[in-house]
């Protein structure tokens, strides 16, 4: 198809089926911005320099005291925005509305926080999602992670593979729980598959909010110990 013909159909579609923007509802012009416009992409609070180069935590310029106190088994952990205003409704309304149509809109984000951090460059060798156990997957239909780590990794021609890791321990909700009971909560949740050898990789481990960090722990301690090389760590937003 010639981009002339291609571009007289968008057109078409824009005129039947016009997109409108999740956050604030104005019709979006800009054609790469898919489901969010570029007013709303400029007011999102992304995370600065001045955070803590192990774990990401915004406000310190050297390593913080969590991580002095107990390194993470991950290399470094980074996140696009914070787990406020417009991430955080594109997330719950990804998550619990199902509107997976918004993946590309919000990995655009994981793209951009990526390609910020020279370190990464050339030491990444295969993403991997944060699994859920299947039966949540089943009820939701999806696995967010999983859609974001796929566009991300499509964009930047980077190997997934989204079932390598899973989750075989049905645990509780981590909302309420503390880090320490989520650790416990999470311990010898995950695994790899039979088979799969991860042997002198570096691994960019993805997920959609990053809180206590119990969660990537837990994953980068199990790729970990199947080989990989080290890990670093992507979400989309942060809560802590």
């Amino acid at each position: 198809m010639s981009s002339s013909l291609f571009n007289f159909f968008e057109t078409l579609l824009d005129l039947f089926y016009p997109r409108f923007c999740f956050s604030c509802q104005d019709k979006i012009k800009d054609r790469g911005a898919v489901y969010l416009c570029a007013k709303c992409i400029s007011s999102v609070d992304t995370i600065g320099e001045h955070v803590c180069p192990v774990c990401g935590r915004h406000g310190s310029i050297d390593i913080c005291p969590s991580c002095w106190e107990e390194r993470p088994p991950y290399k470094m952990a980074r996140a696009a925005g914070f787990y406020e205003g417009i991430l955080k409704e594109g997330i719950h309304r990804l998550k619990y509305n199902g509107h997976v149509h918004f993946v590309p809109t919000l990995a655009r984000f994981l793209i951009h926080a990526f390609k910020k951090e020279k370190e990464w460059r050339g030491e990444i060798d295969l993403v991997i999602p944060v699994p859920m156990d299947r039966r949540r997957e089943r009820e939701r239909g999806f696995n967010q992670s999983r859609l974001l780590a796929k566009y991300f990794s499509k964009n930047l021609s980077f190997p997934c593979k989204g079932d390598i890791l899973r989750k075989v321990k049905k645990t509780l909700p981590q909302v309420n729980l503390t880090r320490e009971k989520r650790l416990v909560n999470l311990a010898g949740a995950f695994y790899l598959n039979p088979g799969e050898s991860l042997s002198g990789k570096g691994i960019l481990l993805i997920d959609d909010v990053y809180t206590t960090g119990a969660t990537v722990t837990e994953c980068s301690n199990t790729l970990l110990r199947g080989g990989a090389r080290d890990v670093n760590v992507l979400t989309l937003a942060r809560g802590a």
